[in-house]
């Protein structure tokens, strides 16, 4: 589907665009649903030629191993200059120089690591874990010597196994010594379905939660990352209520649209609750300006973009919301 069909499908603003640059990869994780193809070089023309008609606000790039693409840093260099978007780029953080070559329009570098346990990372992701946090250290310290301002967060899948034993939290432990300032999202295996996901089982559930009130305990910095809905993760008899989908593209290679099922003005629940753009949640339900300040896209909309924001909010959420709540969302200097 092309972006003009995405319109289509009730698009409001591309607020988040994800960018799945390539599905080549060179690692081989044994819970993603993913072929890997040999990497080759592609014309990555007409997946410009979207990003800076759609304009979104912000742009996660990942694949497959994004690193693996050789003009990686000049594609990231045109569309932030084109778009003014906030960029992220999901890595496995194998190619740490490769990392360093392109961080320069980087604003988030997303980093996919599970557990400090080695066995059960070199089982379920084929990678050292240690070999990875020195990986880290190495990107971080060359932002530092280049003044470069980037925030490092790691994201750890959670299934059964790493919940039984102390990987998590050793890993956290790790983090914290590479680096005070990195965040760790902890993020349930999807779908629900999966014989290894956790949210279909409640002792698990409660195991992980349990984990995560732990270390913010000890003061670590620590996301929880659940299934979205209401604005607060609250799921209905019909699904979860979700509205993302009007807020939302993705991008397979060239290929542009809308990626949420059932994307119809009637029907706001979703049956396949995700965590994708989830920052999107926040401005939507948001009840007044600290809500939204320290979103990923403050500064990046016209006052137009927050007019359409606000009326589909007042129409199909919150009709009383005041016309102060987006202030931070305007761009700087309007």
């Amino acid at each position: 589907m092309n972006a003009a069909a995405a319109k289509n499908n009730d698009i409001v603003i591309p607020i988040s665009l994800e960018w799945f640059i390539t599905e080549s990869c060179n690692l081989n994780c044994r819970y993603c649903s993913k072929d890997k193809p040999k990497y080759s070089e592609k014309d990555y023309s007409r997946g410009l030629s979207v990003i800076k008609k759609e304009k979104p606000k912000h742009i996660w790039i990942g694949g497959g191993e994004p690193l693996l693409v050789e003009s990686l840093g000049a594609i990231i260099e045109e569309a932030r200059a084109s778009t003014g978007a906030k960029i992220a780029l999901s890595t496995n953080m194998t190619m740490p120089d490769r990392a360093i070559d392109v961080m320069d329009n980087i604003d988030d570098l997303i980093i996919s690591l599970d557990t400090a346990d080695r066995d059960l990372s070199m089982e379920y992701r084929c990678v050292d874990p240690f070999q990875i946090a020195e990986n880290i250290e190495k990107v971080t310290a060359a932002a530092k010597k280049k003044d470069k301002s980037i925030n490092v967060t790691v994201n750890s899948v959670v299934y059964r196994k790493t919940l039984e034993n102390d990987g998590i939290a050793e890993l956290n432990d790790m983090l914290g010594r590479v680096s005070g300032d990195i965040y760790h999202i902890l993020c349930p295996m999807f779908p629900k379905t999966h014989p290894e996901s956790i949210l279909s089982d409640e002792v698990y559930l409660e195991r992980f939660r349990g984990l995560v009130d732990d270390l913010k305990k000890k003061g670590r910095k620590v996301i929880m990352n659940y299934p979205v809905g209401d604005g607060g993760n609250v799921p209905r008899a019909g699904g979860y209520r979700c509205y993302r989908r009007y807020f939302r593209l993705r991008m397979i290679e060239n290929d542009c649209f809308s990626p949420c099922p059932g994307a119809d003005a009637g029907n706001p629940f979703c049956h396949e609750p995700c965590n994708c753009a989830a920052f999107v949640d926040d401005i939507l339900f948001a009840k007044n300006p600290e809500a939204v300040k320290c979103s990923p896209v403050a500064g990046r909309f016209t006052q137009d973009d927050i007019g359409k924001i606000e009326r589909f909010v007042r129409e199909r959420i919150n009709p009383d919301l005041p016309g102060s709540v987006y202030r931070h969302l305007l761009r700087y200097g309007n």
